[in-house]
């Protein structure tokens, strides 16, 4: 996993260790671009219940995942900044 998005991970979520765990899964399995991952991280603002349907819907189909995590940023396509 990116180092962006472990830092973002670990600022976002009160549990980060059990939301890294989850996204290293999901990597894992699907083994797709870090935009991937980084778009679930935006969509699920700090909320484990939001990441895990996130990753669902990823799983589904990864672009549904970029639509939403991009509305309104490109964000998921560099690495988090500060």
């Amino acid at each position: 996993m990116e180092p962006d998005i472990i830092e973002r991970v670990k600022k976002e979520f009160e549990k980060s260790e059990t939301a890294l765990k989850m996204l290293a899964d999901f990597e894992v399995k699907n083994k797709l671009s870090p935009r991937i991952s980084r778009c679930i991280v935006l969509m699920a603002k700090g909320n484990p219940e939001i990441l895990k349907k996130a990753i669902e819907m990823a799983e589904f189909d990864w672009r549904d995942v970029i639509m939403c995590g991009e509305h309104f940023t490109f964000e998921g396509n560099e690495p988090f900044g500060d």
